[in-house]
């Protein structure tokens, strides 16, 4: 392998979607048992805290990822609306200020802080693109607060001032009663859950369907939806059926990432020795470089220079490219591999930070 092999450098696009089977984790109950709503849930990875919004007793709760009880609070009219009581639907959480958002029944989204247990004063209606609320999400790279109406069945995207950024119909996706919502960022698409029809469905940002998985096997209706991407999870709030948030796999993909921590180089390949093989390297320094190593496997710690220090899974690495990086931090090389470099362990190094991707085998 060398550098003349390269054939092209950019991002690989294109996926399959796997087919899972669903089974639950764990589950508990929200308190008060036997009485609470499980309406809106978000799942925090940095703190490892599930929220939940109860509709019929008006609580904000936190809980431990495994159902222990952190904290409630109560909550009110949300702030500008003109009822009188709190019918809270909606949660989600910012990891960039450390504040929940609430979504409510009176069309109303208001930031809540959790350490000072009240409203910071932001509030603002949803009724420009939103006539039914009924769940939210966020995204994180940006802020942008998500909310579906599940009547009209649309999503739309507001700013945390309230201005409307995007708004699309999810009806043609099968989903008839779209009542929890969450945004996965490491895919782009959504996650909706239909309480109706007792099934998750996913959809890209356009609306169009991608996949969909009935529950009604595991006895959940889907009121509210958190995502724990790294670890393929997904959070569910069961309403007033038995009112518990369970922990299903088998519907969102393990191996993402959790917004706010810093996401390890990654080396992918596709194709086959002998043959055409691309690797790629992303969660690289954007705008920089990679240097793609191969040789036979073992462990080597580079004794002097740059990165000194660093241990490589090759003994000894041989230099076969130094490849930019994009804007997104993606570096990708094609080449047809001949039969004689089958077996060879190929490794990249994020040159800008001396970090090594892991190590693949051709």
């Amino acid at each position: 392998m060398n550098t003349p092999l390269l054939l092209t450098c950019g991002l690989l696009l294109g996926a399959t979607t796997p087919a899972f089977s669903q089974s639950i984790v764990r589950s508990w109950d929200v308190a008060p048992v036997g009485a609470a709503f499980v309406g809106g849930v978000e799942y925090d990875c940095n703190g490892d805290v599930c929220w939940v919004v109860d509709s019929t007793n008006d609580l904000l709760s936190a809980y431990t990822g495994n159902g222990v009880l952190i904290n409630s609070w109560t909550l009110f009219a949300p702030p500008g609306s003109s009822v009188s009581t709190a019918t809270p639907v909606g949660v989600t959480w910012d990891q960039n200020t450390g504040m929940v958002w609430i979504g409510d029944e009176a069309e109303y989204c208001y930031e809540f802080d959790p350490v000072a247990g009240a409203p910071t004063g932001l509030s603002w209606t949803t009724v420009a693109a939103i006539t039914d609320l009924s769940g939210l999400s966020i995204d994180p790279a940006t802020g942008n607060i998500i909310v579906v109406n599940d009547s009209g069945m649309v999503v739309a995207v507001f700013t945390q001032a309230g201005a409307v950024v995007n708004a699309f119909s999810v009806s043609t996706s099968g989903t008839t009663d779209p009542d929890g919502i969450v945004y996965n960022h490491d895919t782009g698409h959504y996650f909706l859950g239909d309480d109706s029809q007792n099934a998750v469905y996913e959809v890209d940002g356009t609306g169009v369907l991608v996949n969909s998985w009935p529950l009604g096997g595991l006895n959940i209706s889907p009121e509210g939806l958190g995502i724990d991407s790294v670890n393929g999870l997904l959070y569910i709030g069961d309403g007033f059926v038995t009112r518990k948030v369970y922990v299903v796999d088998g519907i969102v993909p393990a191996g993402g990432t959790c917004p706010g921590s810093t996401p390890v180089p990654t080396l992918a390949k596709t194709g086959a020795c002998p043959g055409l093989v691309t690797l790629t390297g992303t969660n690289l320094t954007p705008n920089r470089q990679m240097a793609l190593l191969h040789g036979p496997a073992g462990s080597f710690t580079k004794p002097s220079g740059t990165c000194a220090g660093i241990v490589l899974a090759i003994r000894p690495p041989t230099l076969a490219a130094m490849l930019p990086t994009n804007g997104s931090g993606v570096a990708s090389i094609s080449f047809n591999a001949p039969s004689a470099y089958c077996g060879r362990t190929v490794q990249g190094v994020d040159v800008a930070t001396c970090t090594p991707t892991n190590a693949l085998v051709l």
